[in-house]
């Protein structure tokens, strides 16, 4: 059975305040481990793009260190 209720944030918080201690630690904890679910799926979603971004070789690399001297130099005269 599930039950489906309208509630704003302002009367959720009410009824959060009025709850005793130990039902409040349980849903801090309930709260806290859903964030961190989220936060390292954002993470290990990140981690994973960036390992499979393309890689500069060597030589593209040198190529760019040099257009970057160039356009310094370009830009302070």
């Amino acid at each position: 059975m599930q039950v489906s209720i309208d509630i704003n944030v302002e009367q959720l918080l009410v009824l959060i305040k009025n709850l005793p201690e130990d039902q409040l630690l349980k849903l801090y904890g309930e709260i806290t481990k859903t964030l961190k679910t989220k936060t390292n799926v954002d993470k290990d979603e990140y981690l994973d793009m960036l390992l499979q971004a393309p890689t500069m070789s060597k030589d593209q690399y040198l190529a760019f260190k040099e257009n970057r001297k160039k356009f310094n130099q370009w830009r302070t005269s």
